[in-house]
């Protein structure tokens, strides 16, 4: 397994085959694949690449596996989950900076480079190989860029890929229902102890004129980019609003289906209003749509925020906050806002489980929820040993793949849905 005399790291297959394991077993966009190359000048090289493996490699819970491909190359299997998607770059900066320090501390004289790139495991890339090939490329687009900085990280598609994603997505948004191209999963939502769900979150996709199914971290930063997101939103509401309508006409008991809302929707001065008209044509099953939006945006802003909650609420519409303390906790965030639920990021997961003293902070923060009468749900649960956190928390609601995964809305329905019938006679 290991053939590195210095590093003793596992070889370059063996890498290969546990980060596709551990791909195929994640969910999308979890992982990353990061190239590395410490461009070093002169000698002490074997103190230096032991160093690195001791001081960056083994320190780091969210370096999951390493292979070294060269005397100075390496290949990362990255857990974005662990630190989160959006400061992946800049944690990795700031580890290589701290190593470099320390190098120069004890070799004053020893010259150096890092340079790196990150390939985000999503459904664009075919296989590892591929992704591995994409990071290095990456990894070469910064060394041709970066004449004077020491340390020079970048992702793949930031780099290399953006004019083809967006040549790849504008045109099928143009017909986007027209031609089929907008895919909606359903993933349930579920009351501890209890076989049925309570409710069920709206996942979108886009598909490809290949066939081929691209998840939101694949077409979002383009849709952004170009402010069309609040266009996809309003899409996704009446396409909701419709299977809502549908399960009532065809004898189902509707269950609540909770949308994500992009900040673009907020950003719009017409989205209320377009939405408010859309929802008058379903005004029986209004009450069952919910909207979930990210504890970022909504702090980020929070007056405003609190007057669009007021406004939807007018038209019958639930509230939840997403993504609680995903990414730190704002000190806004002891405002408890006008929502119907508070869902807590997979993040208190990893941190509450880490000792007794954060179980009982976790635990506490959902006591104030729940005094404030706002239900608390977790996210991400995929395993028995976190459903046993979570009722050690007191927290009654939960959702991941641990109870079910996102699946297509006939077999959502055909799954879950219950006819009223038997809701009746039970």
């Amino acid at each position: 397994m290991y053939y590195d005399r210095i590093t003793a790291l596992p070889s370059k297959k063996n890498f290969e085959d546990f980060a596709s394991k551990m791909w195929f077993s994640s969910a999308d966009s979890r992982l990353a694949v990061l190239s590395l190359n410490i461009g070093i000048e002169n000698i002490m090289t074997d103190p230096v690449l032991t160093m690195f493996v001791q001081r960056v490699i083994r320190t780091h819970d969210y370096m999951l596996s390493v292979c070294c491909t060269e005397p100075f190359s390496f290949y990362v299997l990255l857990d974005l989950e662990l630190v989160g998607q959006n400061r992946i770059l800049s944690l990795i900066k700031k580890d290589l900076q701290d190593f470099y320090k320390y190098v120069h501390k004890v070799y004053p004289n020893q010259n150096f480079r890092l340079y790196g790139g990150i390939c985000i495991l999503s459904s664009y890339v075919p296989n590892i190989k591929k992704a591995m090939a994409y990071a290095l490329l990456a990894e070469n687009k910064m060394k041709e860029s970066s004449f004077s900085s020491e340390i020079s990280v970048g992702f793949y598609r930031e780099s290399l890929g953006n004019n083809q994603q967006e040549n790849r997505i504008l045109p099928l948004f143009e017909n986007l229902m027209l031609n089929h191209h907008l895919v909606i999963y359903l993933q349930p939502k579920f009351e501890l102890d209890c076989s049925a769900p309570v409710g069920a979150e709206a996942l979108v996709r886009i598909m490809d004129v290949k066939g081929h199914l691209m998840k939101p971290d694949d077409f979002l930063p383009v849709l952004q980019k170009y402010h069309m997101t609040h266009q996809l939103d309003l899409m996704v509401i009446e396409r909701i609003l419709k299977l809502l309508s549908k399960w009532k006409q065809e004898g189902f008991t509707p269950l609540p289906v909770s949308i994500n809302l992009a900040q673009g929707d907020f950003i719009s001065e017409d989205f209320i209003q377009i939405f408010a008209d859309i929802a008058a044509k379903y005004n029986s099953i209004i009450h069952y749509l919910e909207f979930e939006i990210a504890s970022d945006d909504f702090y980020s802003n929070i007056n405003y925020m609190e007057s669009v909650s007021k406004e939807l609420h007018q038209i019958g519409c639930r509230i939840s906050l997403d993504s609680f303390g995903g990414d730190g906790l704002p000190l806004s965030a002891l405002e408890i806002s006008s929502v119907d639920m508070v869902k807590f990021h997979r993040n208190f997961l990893h941190i509450g489980m880490k000792n007794s003293k954060n179980l009982q902070i976790i635990k506490k923060m959902a006591e104030i929820f729940a005094e404030c009468d706002i239900p608390v749900l977790c996210e991400g649960i995929e395993n028995e040993m976190e459903e046993n956190f979570i009722r050690q928390c007191n927290i009654s609601y939960v959702q991941g793949f641990y109870y079910g995964r996102p699946v297509p809305l006939d077999i959502f329905q055909k799954k879950y849905m219950v006819p009223q019938s038997a809701t009746i006679s039970s």
